[in-house]
Formats: structure tokens, C-alpha cells, sequence
């Protein structure tokens, strides 16, 4: 148990120092002032002066002054401070007593030895505070997409997938709870699997805004691409992602940024998927397949997608860079012609249809035959060694005939 707090207490300092650097960089040593002050509520700083956590507390603490090396200020909570940077003012910014204010769960009057109580409030406490910060972290991305920043738009992005992952570590703590104190406490709560009843994790309604507005992120791909959608469905936006990901010029300029930022974009979408998926499997394992089950949904329309089993099967969020890629992929399989044993320029003939074909030869640049291999300096080419070899054969011929003679045709006759 304490090992694995001590593991997710170290995933959290790292994403803290990242969200930290977004400020800037680390002081210089002219301007950095030593100051000594400490929390005084908040849990840390006492977890180490105690017997049974201070080796945890310890590693918490060395794992702050790591990670806190690239920014401008420490947190503040005993770390050694060897730079001598600001401290953050941790208790007014962080206030841990309304933290500690919120301990006493509904069912801990009712049951006071259920320790497991404590537990899962503690558990959904960190929960909420990280879909919180998920939150600032799309408004963020919002405002860089706006001024068309894509480097710290892909950045952010980056960040809000490492959240998302963040999220399933800490659900995976329900898994070192005790099995029978937390079946008596999920009785006592009342959470009950019934067909049609939605999944715990999606009562949290912070959690459904932020899943909302990361499926809203697709609407920013047309922006990025500086192309407008179709109406009628034309592949516009999968053509532009096309030729971006296969332009020469993909590594100058915004072209960088702006293909950064798309992979982050799927990456948040594969990492919101990871997490639903996986916690459907954390709730057969903690509470019994009965719970999975009585949670999976029929089939409906993707408009009306609102359960946890629909959730990481719903279609790709970025249909057009998934399509784009899908082409490319088998332009780049087939080569198009390039290689010396292949007959025909990219027969695609075995896959996709001629249109579709026909579609990409448009779309993707054809790069520039060698003159060597030009058909037609090969044809030019073709013709002059003909007549010179032609001429070259008469001209022997006029000079040895006389030397050697023509074999009289008797010769072969038996």
C-alpha cells in the first residue's frame, strides 16, 4: 500500500514540475532568495518526522526537489531547497485545511471502524482535484489554438494525455482496498449495478465535461489544417492532413508544431479510451463481473453514446487524420512504383478501388523521375544506339567480309 501511494505521489510531482515549467525556466542564482518557510497544514512536512512514513515521506520529498530543478520556485513542503529558490505559498494557494475539511464522508458516522471509507472519499478527492486541472489545461489549449501557438498547444496536449493516464493510475488504487470492507461499504452507499444504471466514475459530473470537451477537440482539426469542412462530407479536411504529413517541407515553419499537435490530439484520444476501458475491468475486479456486465450497453446510435462499455468503442474521434494515415500507410506499402520489380506505379488494384487511386495521384506529389529513367529520353536513347550499333555491324562487315570470306553452301550439305 505504501509503496504504491509512494509511486503515484511521484507520477503526480513529475506533472506538477511540467505544469510548472509552462512559467518559464529556472531563476538565475542573482535573483533567487533563500527562504526557509514551510507548510504548516499541510500532511507532509509531519509524515516525515513520523516513524512508520518517513521513508515514504522522505522519497516524496527528494522527489520534489528533482523534479522542481526547471522552475522558478519550490513548493515549499520540507524539501531541501538546495537552490535556495521562492517557495510557493503552498497553504494559501493549495489551502489544505479545506482539504481536510472534507474527510468526514456521509457514511463515516455510520460505520467509524470501516476504514476503507476514508479511503475512497481520499481517492476521489485526488480524482477531482486532476479533472480540475484538466479542465485549466483545455481552457488553456483553447486560448493557444486561438493565436495560433501550435507548439504550446501540442505541448499542453501532451499534458492532458499524461492526465488521462494519471486518472487510471489512481483508480487503480480501489484495488488495495480490503475486499470485504469495501463490498460492506459499497452497500451501504448504494452503489448497485442494474440494467441501464451508468457506471460510478460516470456520476462524477467533472469527469463527463472534461471527456465532453475532449471529444470536442475534433472540431479544431479543420483550424489547424487551415482548410474549412465539407457539408457534403468531402474528404477537404482528409486531404489536407494528407498532404502535411507527406510535404518535404513538413519539418520547416508551423508545419512542425501543427503535426505535433495533431498526434497529440489522437494521443488524448487514446488515452481517455485506455482509461474507460480500463476501468470497466477495474470494476469486474473489485466488485465482481456482475457490476461490468450490468453496465455494458446495447448498441444505439453514436448521438446517443453515454455509457462506460460504448465509451472506448465508439468510433475514431479524428476521422479524417485516421483515413489520411490509412492511405498513406498504403501508399507507402505499395510504394508506388518505385521499386525496380514492380510493374505498374502503385497498383492499388487488390485493396482500394481505382477512384481512390486515382484520388492520391492527384492529392501526393509525384516525385521526379531520374532523366535516366525518363521513358522517353529511354526511347530517344534506344534509337541512337540502334543506328549506331547498325552502323557499326555494316561497317564490320564491310571490313572483314573480304578477309575471312563467305563460307561456300555446299559446306552444310551432307
Amino acid at each position: 500500500m505504501e509503496a504504491a501511494a509512494g509511486v503515484l505521489a511521484a507520477r503526480q510531482v513529475e506533472l506538477i514540475a511540467t505544469l510548472c515549467e509552462e512559467d518559464g525556466g529556472a531563476p538565475s542564482r542573482t535573483s533567487a532568495r533563500v527562504v526557509s518557510r514551510t507548510s504548516e497544514k499541510s500532511l507532509l512536512p509531519r509524515l516525515a518526522t513520523w516513524e512508520k512514513s518517513e521513508d515514504v515521506a522522505s522519497k516524496i520529498l527528494f522527489q520534489i526537489e528533482s523534479q522542481m530543478q526547471r522552475c522558478r520556485f519550490t513548493l515549499g513542503l520540507g524539501e531541501p531547497n538546495l537552490a535556495g529558490k521562492p517557495t510557493l505559498e503552498y497553504d494559501l494557494v493549495v489551502r489544505p485545511s479545506d482539504l481536510h475539511a472534507l474527510k468526514r464522508s456521509p457514511a463515516g458516522s455510520k460505520d467509524a471502524k470501516n476504514h476503507e471509507d476514508q479511503a475512497l472519499c481520499t481517492i476521489h478527492q485526488i480524482l477531482e482535484s486532476w479533472l480540475f486541472a484538466a479542465r485549466e489545461l483545455l481552457a488553456r489549449i483553447e486560448q493557444r489554438m486561438d493565436a495560433e501557438d501550435w507548439v504550446q498547444a501540442g505541448s499542453n496536449c501532451w499534458l492532458l494525455e499524461r492526465v488521462w493516464k494519471l486518472l487510471s493510475e489512481v483508480e487503480d488504487l480501489h484495488l488495495l482496498m480490503d475486499p470485504d470492507d469495501f463490498l460492506r461499504l459499497k452497500s451501504q452507499l448504494g452503489i448497485k449495478a442494474t440494467s441501464g444504471s451508468e457506471a460510478l466514475c460516470l456520476r462524477s459530473a467533472a469527469l463527463l465535461q472534461v471527456t465532453s470537451s475532449c471529444k470536442d477537440l475534433k472540431r479544431t482539426v479543420p483550424w489547424i489544417l487551415g482548410v474549412e469542412a465539407d457539408p457534403n462530407g468531402g474528404p477537404r479536411v482528409q486531404d489536407a492532413a494528407m498532404r502535411l504529413f507527406h510535404s518535404r517541407r513538413r519539418g520547416e515553419g508551423d508545419n512542425l508544431g501543427k503535426i505535433n499537435l495533431l498526434q497529440a490530439l489522437q494521443a488524448v484520444e487514446a488515452a481517455l479510451k485506455r482509461f474507460f476501458f480500463a476501468y470497466r475491468q477495474l470494476a469486474a475486479a473489485v466488485m465482481g463481473s456482475l457490476e461490468a456486465s450490468g453496465n455494458r450497453a446495447v448498441y444505439v446510435p453514436s448521438e446517443a453514446l453515454d455509457s462506460l462499455s460504448q465509451m472506448f468503442l465508439e468510433p475514431p474521434y479524428f476521422p479524417s487524420l485516421d483515413a489520411a494515415k490509412t492511405f498513406l500507410g498504403d501508399f507507402w506499402q505499395n510504394d508506388l512504383g518505385r521499386s525496380e520489380g514492380r510493374k505498374k506505379r502503385g497498383c492499388f488494384a487488390a485493396k482500394i478501388p481505382i477512384s481512390v487511386y486515382n484520388t492520391i495521384r492527384n492529392i501526393l506529389p509525384t516525385p521526379k523521375t531520374p532523366k535516366n529513367k525518363d521513358p522517353k529520353f529511354r526511347c530517344r536513347e534506344s534509337r541512337s544506339h540502334t543506328s549506331r550499333a547498325a552502323l557499326d555491324r555494316a561497317t564490320l562487315y564491310k571490313t572483314e567480309q573480304p578477309l575471312r570470306g563467305r563460307p561456300p553452301l555446299t559446306s552444310h550439305l551432307p
